[in-house]
């Protein structure tokens, strides 16, 4: 009965908590996997916000230090010596030392120029001693919007990304106007002239290059783009397209965003047959940084999390499953053994069964009414044992003398006759009481 019983608690129960468990598993996994989801979101999000970061200190540096080389006396005397031979023997060579100085003190700055008022290079020093293939940079974007600043306001500061002409390396540009009063000093009140303009070049490969090396994820990574389509740093030719193409379609989709983060979870894109969810931040200069994840991360993220719920939840089946076996066994399958095997005694005659206390539920009423069974069969066999005495008595012994009777008397010669030996002696006397019939009679 144990076996059957225990069984069938189990194997009833078992449905019942699987389902339980099921049920509360895919609550879990899907809000696990929406968590999952936005871990990776987060990821992607903050690699941007510290990648814009990174960039605004890169420009912010180079901008104050465009504005303390060219508030440098020996750079305003240059500007404003006309005569040729002293601004070329005299000024130059310290310009150009002091040029070197600057270099030294920040190794990235690929190039220091001092650019006439019409564009064209007067002074440039450039490491590892680049030749210039081009003179007139009036025709740049970054010189035009230098000039147009200066014509309106007096003075001018300029911050923009281009490709450098001579290495064809990414190059951040930071350009200062330099101005002098109309009569060579600057005094207050006196109107000023542009006498030409201190342009900076960063390289900026190595911060592109460091930015890509980083990881999002396990395999995402960041790219920087341009605004003319090109990638900046270590990039295929198909995620360069690939990227401009998202770009281009997102800012179709979304016409006049702003420069903050995508409020979306991103939008997949294909590179290389690799489905890739993409997320990109507008940056000052004209740079895009884009974050891609596989989308296979994200799948992989949700089937790891799937099975560890998987795995913690049929450990809590097991345990929970034993721990119901075990509490069902204790509190009904052991007293039903126990009164089973009071049925068993009481039904071999013993009376002296010792069945305890019970706990007051359905099965302590059991106890209790086999209790009160057995205080019932115990007078009631009593009653019987007296009854059987009595009928024997009434049987073997006469009603007026006691004495047994003559059945009595035959069974007992019956009996002696049995156990005596053979061919033995046996006698039997015969007393008749005179009168005694009549008493009897009576």
């Amino acid at each position: 009965m144990t076996t059957r019983l225990g069984t069938r608690l189990l194997i009833s129960l078992f449905p019942i908590v699987l389902v339980a468990f099921i049920v509360v598993g895919f609550a879990v996994y899907f809000h696990i996997k929406s968590s999952a989801s936005a871990s990776l979101d987060a990821q992607m999000t903050r690699a941007l916000e510290q990648t814009a970061r990174e960039w605004q200190n890169l420009i912010d540096t180079l901008q104050s230090n465009a504005q303390l080389f060219a508030s440098s006396d020996l750079i305003e005397r240059y500007a404003v010596t006309e005569d040729e031979s002293e601004r070329v023997d005299l000024l130059q060579p310290s310009l150009l030392r002091q040029f070197t100085r600057y270099q030294q003190a920040y190794p990235n700055y690929s190039e220091i120029r001092f650019v006439l008022p019409d564009g064209v290079e007067d002074t440039r020093i450039t490491r590892d001693f680049v030749p210039n293939l081009s003179e007139d940079e009036s025709a740049t974007e970054w010189f035009q919007g230098l000039q147009q600043d200066a014509l309106a306001n007096g003075e001018a500061a300029v911050i923009d990304f281009a490709w450098n002409p001579d290495t064809g390396r990414p190059t951040l540009i930071a350009g200062r106007t330099i101005t002098v009063s109309t009569n060579g000093i600057r005094t207050a009140g006196v109107k000023s002239r542009v006498a030409g303009y201190l342009v900076v070049s960063a390289d900026i490969s190595g911060f592109a290059d460091a930015i890509s090396s980083q990881n999002v994820g396990q395999r995402g990574q960041i790219v920087l783009m341009h605004r003319g389509g090109r990638t900046v740093g270590t990039a295929s030719n198909t995620l360069t397209e690939t990227l401009s193409q998202s770009l281009v379609h997102h800012r179709n989709q979304h016409p006049g965003a702003n420069h903050q983060v995508e409020d979306d979870h991103g939008h997949t894109v294909n590179v290389n047959k690799h489905s890739m969810v993409e997320r990109h931040l507008d940056l000052p200069a004209g740079m895009t940084a884009h974050v891609l994840i596989p989308e296979a991360e994200f799948t992989a993220l949700r089937r790891t999390f799937a099975l560890q719920i998987g795995g913690i939840a049929l450990i809590a089946l097991l345990i929970f499953s034993t721990l119901v076996y075990n509490v069902l066994r204790q509190l009904v399958v052991k007293p039903l053994q126990q009164l089973a095997l009071a049925a068993s005694h009481l039904g071999d005659g013993q009376q002296d069964i010792e069945l305890g206390n019970w706990h007051k539920n359905e099965i302590g009423d059991v106890a209790e009414a086999f209790k009160e069974m057995r205080s019932k069969l115990g007078a009631t066999m009593h009653e019987l044992t007296t009854s059987h005495d009595r009928i024997a008595e009434l049987a073997y012994t006469d009603s007026l003398t006691g004495l047994p009777n003559r059945r009595a008397i035959a069974s007992l010669i019956d009996y002696h006759l049995q156990q005596s030996e053979p061919q033995s002696d046996s006698a039997l006397l015969y007393i008749d009481l005179d009168g005694f019939k009549r008493i009897n009679d009576t």
